[in-house]
């Protein structure tokens, strides 16, 4: 029962959030440009900071090994690297990459 409760108490604000936005949508209160604006700044700006946080509080409280860390860490950025470096020589229609990949080179 203790973990439904802390699941709920994850998971409320965040529907809470997405109901309000969608009313706001639906009423016309916003317009899609704010948020199709509104989109890519909490996907560009805030999420990896919140989520680069989280990590870096959960390894300072449950992580007593700080080697294997840093080796996920390293893991994660190497593979981002290497994908991006990969993706552009592979698929060379630029339509056919994702989003994020057309402003590359």
């Amino acid at each position: 029962m203790e973990n439904l409760i802390s699941s709920f108490n994850v998971v409320a604000p965040l529907l809470i959030i997405m109901v309000i936005g969608y009313i706001s949508k639906c009423i016309r209160f916003v317009s899609e440009d704010f948020l199709n604006q509104l989109n890519r700044f909490v996907f560009n700006f805030c999420l990896p900071i919140m989520l680069f946080q989280n990590i870096k509080f959960s390894c300072k409280e449950n992580s007593p090994d700080r080697l294997l860390f840093y080796i996920i860490i390293c893991g994660i950025i190497l593979t981002i690297f290497f994908s991006v470096l990969i993706v552009p020589m592979l698929i060379k229609k630029k339509t056919k990459r994702s989003h994020n990949s057309r402003n590359l080179p």
